[in-house]
């Protein structure tokens, strides 16, 4: 299932929460006709305004994150039922790119390089709309309660989805063949190649951005076992059609490979909507009627600081692979095991952050913003903690663990120098990407976008200085590394209430605002 890119870093906008932080209607409301037009949601009457809410949010996480760490907590419960299917499904993302690889390489080496040109591309695509995800999360946790504007809600977005995908096809066609034979160098093989895959993989662009919609709707009803099952029915159906469409009849090669791919999307998509027409918060009746400006607005507002976040997060990856590749093929070697390895536990922050997104959006979408505060702080709490003995044990098989990956005794060497580094950083890592999903269910997009792009240029000054100097690849990663203690420090300032007002920092919620959430949350 073609998933958003991978790394720390998504993001929000303001305007995210705008048109859904209505309160429930009364239940007597769920049973009116669906051709009724329903009346605008009203703001809870306890509800803080967007700004003054998130900014209560983040001050009492800040004293929970303060208060140290508990045996239990009364959310645990809550937050295993979503992290676990969350991370299995991370787990299969890995599982699925082998799968292809596995059923394209035995085409040839040309045809593994073509797929694999072709769906860097097709991914760097998809992770452009992350507001799909994020800004259906909390338009659906509004109306969870209310299937027929939860419904609606998710039907809006995938309007949205269908369409930009179309249109995100269309673009593809015509700028491909430049984009291309530009990356593929003079290698003719692989660019005509390539083109082909991606042409044919570009057939399933509407529905992947529809399982964004779908995912942040799963979200929004706190149910990860949604997108697992999706992500399940993907592998399967990749594995028939590829098998087919490779190896006939009609074998129609790396083209086929690209239309299997786009079958597999659509039947992960189905599969998805149909999960959630099950959980009442999809009906197929309400496709009915496309989405209106205001609706739009929200993943339009968060869709420009997502960019600026992806492309930003992605950079100094770029720029730290172009200064390995400068040290020789031995430094490249092991920068790509230390890649592969890093992308493993990251796989488990992931799913904590997943977590975090879902529970605090729900939360905050009914103006409980003390309690989304508790939930941040013990997700975080229990991602660090999971974070240390996996540092320990990786440490201990710092020895060994290059040699699951190669012979070559300098590469080796070279990943059990700079892998200490990374397991040093790896609790670290763990906080700011909890932190983060404390920021995307907050939907603050705009700061996130900006806190990136200034941590990517701290991120790029490091590889920069690492380049002038011609320093090893243990400077190589921690200019990569910058990137990700730089938004920590800067998230955590933003909790706190003291980071620089030009990046949306030092707006702390007034005195009382977070005991006042609090208690306002005990009286309801």
């Amino acid at each position: 299932m073609a998933a958003p890119p991978q790394h720390r870093s998504g993001a929000t906008s303001t305007g995210g929460s705008g048109g859904a932080r209505g309160a429930a209607p009364a239940p007597a409301a769920a049973a009116t006709s669906r051709s009724e037009s329903p009346a605008a949601p009203s703001a809870p009457p306890s509800a803080l305004p967007p700004a003054a809410q998130r900014a209560a949010f983040y001050s009492e996480a800040a004293a929970q994150l303060a208060a140290g760490p508990a045996l239990t907590s009364v959310h645990d419960r809550e937050i295993g039922l979503l992290f676990f299917p969350a991370l299995l499904g991370g787990l299969l993302e890995p599982i699925q790119q082998s799968a292809e690889t596995l059923l394209v390489g035995r085409l040839g080496v040309t045809q593994l390089g073509a797929m694999g040109l072709g769906t860097v591309l097709f991914q760097f695509s998809v992770g452009f709309f992350l507001a799909l995800i994020i800004a259906t999360t909390p338009r659906v946790a509004a109306h969870s309660d209310n299937p027929r504007l939860a419904s609606r809600a998710t039907a809006q977005g995938l309007w949205i989805a269908l369409l930009t995908g179309a249109a995100l096809q269309a673009l593809v066609w015509a700028k491909a063949p430049d984009v291309i034979a530009y990356l593929a160098g003079g290698d003719a093989g692989v660019a005509d190649g390539a083109l082909l895959y991606l042409r044919s993989r570009s057939f399933g662009l509407p529905a992947a951005l529809a399982m964004m919609v779908a995912i942040g709707a799963a979200r929004g009803i706190k149910d990860m076992r949604i997108p697992l099952l999706g992500s399940l029915s993907y592998l399967v159906a990749l594995v028939a059609a590829d098998s087919f469409l490779l190896y006939g009849p009609p074998a129609l090669g790396i083209e086929g490979a690209g239309l299997g791919a786009s079958i597999a999307q659509w039947v992960g998509a189905a599969t998805v909507c149909g999960l959630l027409a099950r959980k009442q918060v999809f009906d197929l009746r309400d496709m009915a009627a496309l989405p209106s400006a205001a609706d739009v607005r929200p993943y339009a507002a968060m869709t420009g600081s997502l960019a600026v976040n992806n492309l930003s997060a992605l950079l100094p990856t770029l720029v730290a692979t172009s200064v390995a590749t400068g040290l020789g093929v031995t430094h490249l070697g092991a920068h790509t095991i230390l890649r592969q390895l890093m992308g493993f536990w990251l796989q488990l922050f992931i799913a904590f952050q997943a977590t975090a997104h879902s529970l605090i959006a729900s939360s905050i979408s009914r103006a409980r913003e003390g309690r989304a505060a508790e939930v941040l702080a013990r997700i975080a709490q229990l991602a660090v903690a999971a974070s240390l003995p996996l540092a320990v044990a990786l440490f201990a098989a710092r020895g060994s663990l290059p040699g699951l990956f190669t012979d070559d005794s300098l590469v080796a060497a070279e990943v059990a120098e700079v892998l200490p580094l990374l397991l040093v950083i790896m609790p670290l890592d763990a906080l700011g990407t909890v932190l983060e999903g404390g920021l995307l269910g907050a939907s603050d997009t705009g700061y996130l976008g900006k806190r990136t792009a200034v941590s990517c240029g701290v991120s790029l000054a490091v590889l920069a200085g690492a380049s002038l100097i011609h320093g090893n690849l243990l400077a190589v990663w921690l200019g990569m590394k910058a990137i990700n203690v730089t938004a920590l420090a800067l998230d955590l300032g933003k909790f706190l209430g003291v980071g620089p007002a030009w990046l949306g920092g030092g707006a702390a919620a007034g005195p009382g605002a977070a005991t006042g959430a609090a208690a306002r949350e005990r009286r309801e």
